[in-house]
């Protein structure tokens, strides 16, 4: 589906408007939701998407590539479908699903919607299983566990943490090197810090004390 992308990258944050004809349009949102830590839905009268605000996108986007315009960047079921080639039926049940399926942008009464990037990675990933295989089940893997242990050790502390969630999904989008990405923006983002300050102060493993275990995860080779 046809979506305007707003990106701010000096800000870290991406607006997709579902309904591009709605742009400037005043009074079009009826209601904002936080469906997650970096994760807004706004919708309208009838409860429909109508955008999704991105408060992480370096996370989820390449904001970099990224410029602001017009693009098909989300994707429904009917779209994910087409795209993997099943029917729309098959597809909810074969893929949608299963654990290893990207998780959805946005869950609604309506649908779900997707990243289209999400998708594009997961078909080439199974187009091309023993490509992305070997890296991301062995250096990947040690490299994930890494964060989870991060993760297991202070997640009573933090509220909705998603830290090994998004990690996760760096590892499936990109394998090693995007999760390596995922990991070095979260030592120098400054709720990273604030996060590893509060961490260090309870005694807790953080991304910064066990940074050189991920990185010789990183450098090992499958």
């Amino acid at each position: 589906m046809l979506s305007f992308v707003d990106i701010d990258r000096e800000h870290d944050l991406a607006y997709i408007l579902l309904r591009p004809e709605l742009r400037g349009r005043r009074g079009a949102v009826a209601r904002s939701v936080r469906v997650a830590e970096d994760i807004v839905l706004d919708l309208d009268g009838n409860g429909r998407l109508i955008g999704i605000e991105l408060l992480n996108a370096s996370a989820r986007l390449d904001v970099h590539a990224l410029e602001t315009g017009t693009r098909e960047i989300i994707v429904g079921v009917k779209e994910a479908a087409e795209m993997l080639g099943v029917e729309k039926s098959n597809f909810v049940r074969d893929h949608a699903n299963k654990p290893d399926f990207p998780a959805p942008v946005a869950e609604l009464a309506s649908g779900r919607f997707w990243l289209r990037s999400t998708i594009e990675q997961y078909v080439e990933a199974k187009k091309n299983p023993r490509v992305r295989g070997r890296d991301t089940m062995d250096r990947g893997e040690a490299m994930l566990q890494v964060v989870e242990d991060v993760y297991q050790d202070g997640k009573d502390l933090v509220r909705g943490w998603r830290l090994l969630e998004h990690a996760r999904d760096s590892l499936r989008r990109g394998g090693a090197e995007e999760l390596k990405r995922y990991f070095e923006r979260c030592l120098h983002d400054p709720k990273g810090q604030r996060m590893h300050a509060m961490l260090t102060r309870k005694g807790r493993k953080t991304l910064e004390s066990e940074y050189p275990r991920f990185l010789a995860a990183y450098k090992s080779r499958p």
